[in-house]
């Protein structure tokens, strides 16, 4: 009988202690899913403003006025302008729509912005894309720089830089 309670406690203590090794590391799990689908945004934004780089060396410098154009000339691919922390997915019969269609569908649903009325000037300070904030996954905002670089911000701070920049252009009177 003593034997019996003793090795029901003995498992009860493994138990637990297996529980209590292996919940951090499914943690750990969840943040590290987080972490590499944020990696994939900012992968996308960069990939988006590439092809911002690309359209404008066939349109006198300027920009594409949004992200239907780039997929629609072949320069992003549909998975790039979704973003991975939010799941969504296109129409699997979208490339049998009209381009106008795949626009359209391109622009009310993809994750991102595009800031109209840039130009390929490579400034450091100019943002050029950035996610959404219902797609960012509720933590961070990944923004794209017209050189290239991209950076993840919490929320708040992405909010704070995309607002000064756009009211920088407004003053500007760059719309």
């Amino acid at each position: 009988m003593i034997k019996k309670i003793f090795v029901g406690v003995v498992l009860t203590i493994l138990a637990v202690s297996a529980v209590g090794v292996l919940l951090p590391s499914l943690g750990s799990h969840r943040r590290d899913t987080h972490l590499s689908r944020l990696l994939q945004s900012d992968t996308h934004v960069r990939l988006i403003h590439q092809g911002c780089i690309l359209y404008a060396y066939g349109a006198d410098s300027r920009f594409p006025d949004d992200i239907g154009t780039l997929y629609v000339n072949d320069i992003v691919p549909i998975e790039y302008v979704l973003s991975p922390l939010v799941g969504k997915t296109s129409p699997a019969d979208i490339e049998s729509w009209s381009d106008e269609q795949k626009r359209k569908w391109v622009n009310e649903h993809t994750s991102y912005v595009l800031v109209p009325g840039l130009t390929d000037d490579v400034d450091a300070t100019r943002v050029a894309v950035f996610t959404k904030l219902q797609d960012c996954g509720g933590q961070y905002i990944s923004i794209a720089y017209n050189d290239n670089h991209v950076v993840s911000y919490p929320i708040a701070r992405a909010s704070g830089i995309i607002k000064k920049k756009r009211a920088s252009r407004l003053k500007l009177g760059a719309g």
